[in-house]
């Protein structure tokens, strides 16, 4: 991405506060309802003493944790620091961009709700694809930080999911 890409997808939004506010609002609100949704999920799960709660609970937490080390092993910094914008979505935290864990998470939730629930593993998806745009448009990643966060998300949770348990 560069300087000039990054001006003109953010242009709608900078010429209009208010598309600018929903914006940033999305990006706030998904990021709460798909944790909501996903705590919910393990609830019902914990509740009905489901044999799947673990692998549920867990899949996600076993990929967070290699992408957040992934995230300090490369080190990669955010848009704002090395092109020269202004970004939508003010932040102070510099570098461990890649991958974006906000995106990472979302398709981790959106997977394991898949495994429960299709239907509605669906729906989270498509919310966790407008939340991997909103993070571009924002200025606070790449693409590709987006893109690999969603395939971490999808491959780590759904080996957690399907493969066999070595108990």
């Amino acid at each position: 991405m560069t300087a000039a890409q990054y001006t003109k997808w953010s242009r709608p939004f900078r010429e209009n506060p208010t598309l600018k506010g929903a914006l940033v609002l999305y990006n706030t609100i998904a990021t709460y309802a798909l944790a909501l949704g996903f705590s919910i999920a393990l609830g019902a799960l914990l509740w009905l003493r489901d044999e799947r709660f673990l692998r549920v609970c867990l899949s996600p937490a076993a990929g967070l944790v290699i992408v957040s080390l992934v995230r300090i092993l490369v080190n990669r910094k955010r848009p704002y620091e090395t092109l020269d914008i202004e970004p939508l979505l003010k932040k102070k935290k510099s570098g461990q961009s890649f991958p974006s864990r906000h995106t990472f998470s979302a398709f981790a939730v959106s997977t394991a709700i898949f495994f429960l629930l299709p239907a509605l593993g669906g729906v989270c998806a498509v919310l966790s694809a407008l939340l991997a745009v909103a993070r571009v448009v924002l200025g606070v990643h790449y693409p590709s930080d987006v893109i690999f966060g969603a395939l971490f998300g999808i491959i780590l949770t759904a080996l957690g999911l399907y493969l066999p348990l070595p108990l």
